[in-house]
């Protein structure tokens, strides 16, 4: 796709260029505005003092008239947004020659401490109070760009049902031994893949005398005898030391355990946790 942009940013030039050579019409000069993670949103704009935000670069666009061939170049960097680009007029938006740009949503995560200050655990820390003020919720965890697995059980593979409940929506019966009554349900999610779809929802209630996995609301379709399932976001249940979310009612937290290596809280894995906001279809 970059190729592709470049590729049609230069042919687009290249017409000009012909256009104002062989019909010997005069067009206006393209507008070119530069950004670099290193500049200001106080400067002009330019290659040698580029700004800062890719907003800023759009904004200041916006404000030269339609029919110019608009371009904004992005150095190497990080772009890292708080809410969407907002664009209102035809522009080109692509990165500088040779430049490795990435634009994310996502949020950086700080202030890892060992939990307990156990060093040897490798388990660690941080607590974000929009979380626990209610006022943010992600699903999503990147460690060192990767995706982070959050603690699920099985740790591989899936359960199969053993049988569907009543109304075949709220309700099912588990095999012996696949789950049991944990304390801490309040964000473990159920994750069910129909034939054709996923569902992902909160947990009700496990009852181990029935075998009986509830659910606050109707599951997605129809529970059959073929369909499979696993926990997901369930810390107590985690043995292979992947990445993880959890929460609890007294303290809202984010817990990292990187394949079971006794890694330092400041860290360059630690310090370049980020979470990206995900889809939030199922929750609560």
């Amino acid at each position: 796709m970059k190729h592709a942009t470049i590729l049609l940013t230069w042919t687009m030039i290249l017409c000009w260029g012909i256009a104002d050579q062989v019909l010997g019409l005069t067009l206006p000069p393209p507008h070119l505005y530069y950004v670099s993670p290193q500049g200001s949103d106080t400067s002009p704009g330019t290659e040698e003092l580029p700004f800062a935000t890719i907003q800023k670069a759009v904004d200041a666009m916006s404000l030269h008239q339609e029919g110019n061939l608009k371009v904004i170049y992005l150095s190497t960097g990080t772009y890292t947004l708080t809410e969407p680009i907002r664009i209102t007029s035809p522009l080109q938006l692509q990165g500088k020659e040779g430049a490795q740009v990435t634009i994310s949503g996502g949020r950086k995560i700080t202030g890892f401490t060992p939990v307990d200050g156990n060093t040897e655990a490798g388990l660690v820390v941080a607590d974000i109070p929009d979380v626990k003020a209610g006022t943010w919720d992600f699903r999503d965890l990147y460690v060192n760009d990767q995706r982070a697995i959050r603690a699920r059980h099985p740790n591989t593979g899936f359960f199969r049902i053993a049988r569907t409940g009543a109304d075949r929506r709220t309700n099912f019966t588990y095999n012996e031994g696949d789950l049991k009554n944990w304390q801490d349900l309040a964000n473990v999610e159920l994750v069910f893949m129909h034939d054709w779809s996923t569902t992902r929802c909160p947990i009700k209630e496990i009852d181990e005398a029935e075998r009986r996995l509830t659910v606050p609301h109707r599951i997605g379709w129809e529970c059959t005898f073929m369909d499979f399932f696993y926990i997901d976001n369930n810390i107590l249940s985690n043995k292979e030391g992947v990445p993880m979310i959890r929460s609890n009612s007294m303290l809202e937290e984010t817990i990292e355990k990187i394949g079971n290596r006794d890694l330092p809280a400041d860290s360059p894995e630690i310090r370049s946790v980020v979470e990206r906001i995900g889809a939030r279809a199922g929750r609560r």
